[in-house]
């Protein structure tokens, strides 16, 4: 006579939702060529003006350069938010994060910024470095934190 072996106990719940944003790799593109069209032209105007153009050219390089590494920008799941930069990781738990969407004018239109208040350290995205809209990324990051 044989015995049921007993049921193995199921896994532990892992995190189904984990969002993250990141500039778009097509601002990012466009950056490089952008820096590339200006580092061209800095070989056709007169020398003074050659730095000036060379040093937008290093400026696009350079933001480019930050798009690719520091990827992703947000990432949020269950158990808080990381937030990163050049100078490195920012991550905290959901109870030490505070969201807040702010609205400002800028040139006659509204611009939205996304600000995160993670240990007493406020951190401000925009659209560019979100990759999205600030007041949906604000919406996701309440409905994850809710699903808690």
């Amino acid at each position: 006579m044989s015995f049921p072996t007993p049921a193995t106990p199921p896994p532990p719940p892992t995190p189904t939702a984990s969002l993250s944003w990141a500039p778009r790799p097509g601002e990012s593109a466009l950056a490089v060529v952008a820096g590339a069209v200006m580092a061209a032209l800095g070989f056709t105007v007169d020398p003074t003006g050659r730095w000036l153009v060379w040093a937008a050219a290093a400026l696009l390089f350079g933001i480019a350069v930050v798009d690719l590494v520091v990827r992703p920008r947000l990432q949020a799941d269950p158990y808080g938010v990381t937030v990163r930069a050049l100078a490195g990781a920012t991550s905290a738990p959901w109870s030490a994060v505070e969201v807040s969407l702010r609205q400002h004018q800028r040139f006659g239109r509204s611009v939205a910024t996304l600000e995160l208040e993670l240990h007493e350290k406020l951190i401000i995205l925009g659209r560019r470095e979100l990759g999205a809209d600030p007041e949906q990324v604000a919406q996701q990051l309440d409905r994850l934190r809710v699903g808690l």
